[in-house]
């Protein structure tokens, strides 16, 4: 799955500013409520960010009143900690209402109990974020060392709601944990936020086959000319078959067509050379090869799938899709993703073929 959303990134336009914590995947908190929500069998739960930006090390703890509780969390294998304060008497509020449903009620006989079943709150809360990213990958754990604060650090106040009553902790995350989630997402392409992949549109193409002609004989081609094709799984006479779900020029998934439904079959096997270009003499006459004869990939487009990019990056095998043209109908041909002709695919005997319709 991670490898399959590293190709969607990879096909995403960078962005041109470094944001402060890299290219870490955005989080959502809405998400995070919900699956807290279900997880602790409780209704209304809601998690929200507040203020949040450095703090001088004397500021960390202002603004959050008495007895509070510093809990040090480790995110291996990135170096450093984190720390997730809140006051006692916030504590005591949120695990009243995890175990009673009421604020008001006291939540245990001890304080030693009290204190048992939040940090037992603060595991599941941490096996939960294992799952979502930007932490898939990491394992987060509460932690024994920690030491009081010695430098400013970027501050993150969270407010926990529920049904009218609101709880309140401050996330710290010193200089040096930043610098190590940087690097640590640092070989990651940008992923877009949750916000942006629901509101984005992109295009993804149905590949049924394709050939390798030079540039000249693509140019020689003409309305009416048959080509073999190099490859291709699809039976245009029964409306069914194998192609590749791609986007851009990257195949994502092999996928079965069946008249007018494509199911998902598994991720699409993909390496992309090494763009590494040595310096070199010039070239010699016998090295340089005609720009006639460079082999060019023309592939058959069957139809292309209008989709969120966060479908997109959440489709898995088992999917179904709907495919929106007529799997009879003329196919695209594309070089690099761009169009350059149309064509319908035939047979010559057994073999898979296409008869150019149209050039350009």
């Amino acid at each position: 799955m991670q490898a399959h959303l590293r190709k969607i990134s990879d096909a995403l336009l960078k962005k041109d500013a470094v944001p402060l914590f890299g290219n870490a995947p955005s989080f959502d908190f809405k998400r995070l409520s919900s699956v807290l929500a279900s997880r602790f069998g409780v209704q209304s739960l809601s998690i929200h960010t507040k203020e949040q930006g450095w703090k001088k090390e004397s500021e960390i703890k202002a603004g959050l009143g008495r007895n509070l509780m510093t809990t040090p969390l480790g995110l291996t294998p990135l170096e450093g900690l984190i720390f997730w304060i809140m006051p006692e008497a916030d504590i005591a509020k949120l695990t009243a209402w995890m175990l009673h449903g009421k604020t008001k009620t006291r939540s245990l006989t001890s304080e030693i109990l009290q204190e048992g079943f939040y940090r037992y709150l603060l595991l599941q809360t941490l096996d939960a974020l294992q799952n979502e990213e930007p932490f898939q990958g990491l394992t987060l754990h509460l932690s024994e060392d920690g030491s009081p604060f010695e430098t400013a650090s970027f501050c993150i106040d969270i407010e926990i709601a529920f049904e009218n009553h609101s709880c309140w902790g401050r996330l710290v995350l010193p200089p040096s944990f930043r610098k190590s989630w940087v690097r640590h997402f640092a070989g990651k392409p940008p992923h877009p936020s949750a916000e942006t992949a629901k509101s984005t549109e992109v295009f993804a193409s149905i590949k049924t086959g394709s050939v390798s002609l030079t540039l000249d004989q693509w140019g020689n081609l003409s309305e009416g000319d048959f080509v073999l094709l190099d490859e291709g799984g699809y039976d245009a006479r029964k409306s069914m078959g194998t192609a590749h779900l791609t986007f851009g020029n990257t195949p994502l998934f092999n996928v079965k067509i069946k008249h007018n439904k494509i199911e998902i079959l598994d991720y699409a096997f993909y390496y992309e050379e090494p763009m590494t270009q040595k310096s070199r003499p010039a070239e010699s006459k016998e090295e340089m090869a005609s720009i006639k004869e460079m082999p060019l990939t023309v592939s058959v487009e069957l139809a292309r799938l209008r989709i969120t990019l966060d479908q997109l990056m959440h489709l898995k095998p088992g999917n179904m899709l709907e495919l929106p043209v007529q799997s009879d109908q003329d196919v695209a041909l594309t070089v690099n993703g761009q169009k350059v002709g149309r064509a319908e695919l035939v047979y010559l005997g057994e073999a898979l073929g296409i008869r150019i319709l149209e050039i350009g």
